[in-house]
């Protein structure tokens, strides 16, 4: 009779394990998909439009650039640099590695905050541990309305 209470002292020591295990995996997987969901790349626009107008009246030399206050199609700020006078290049300032946004160009360098990133006017990385350059928009120049939309 002494080894049935200790086969059932194991078993009830094995299911409040197991029991422990299965409330353990529930609570990860139901923190852990939303988390996942949010990394899905088509979240990172949720319901922002995916195009975004701004003004570039204010950039009147070749080499001028800004930093906008409204976001860009992915959610981070978008560094618009004057090529020519009709010629421009926009930039996401979303760091390739973390996702975080970048600092405001400072020499002609932005600094990502999170991890030191480091890229260059035309978004190419000069310092990791980002490896892809920052996301290039594509645009349209309007010279009428001296604005520029991405997408």
């Amino acid at each position: 009779m002494g080894n049935e209470t200790v086969g059932k002292a194991v078993s009830r020591r094995e299911l409040l394990i197991n029991a422990a295990r299965a409330a353990l995996g529930v609570t990860v997987v139901g923190v852990a998909v939303p988390l996942l969901d949010g990394c899905n790349a088509g979240n990172l626009t949720g319901n922002r439009p995916t195009k975004k107008t701004f003004d570039v009246s204010q950039l009147t030399q070749d080499g001028q650039a800004l930093v906008t206050k409204d976001y860009g199609p992915d959610g981070a700020p978008v560094l618009i640099v004057r090529q020519a006078a009709d010629s421009y290049y926009a930039l996401s300032m979303l760091c390739t590695h973390a996702a975080c946004f970048v600092g405001a160009p400072s020499q002609g360098v932005m600094v990502c905050p999170c991890h030191g990133s480091e890229f260059n006017m035309k978004g190419q990385v000069l310092r990791g541990p980002a490896f892809n350059p920052l996301h290039q928009y594509s645009l349209t120049y309007d010279a009428t309305a001296q604005t520029v939309t991405l997408g």
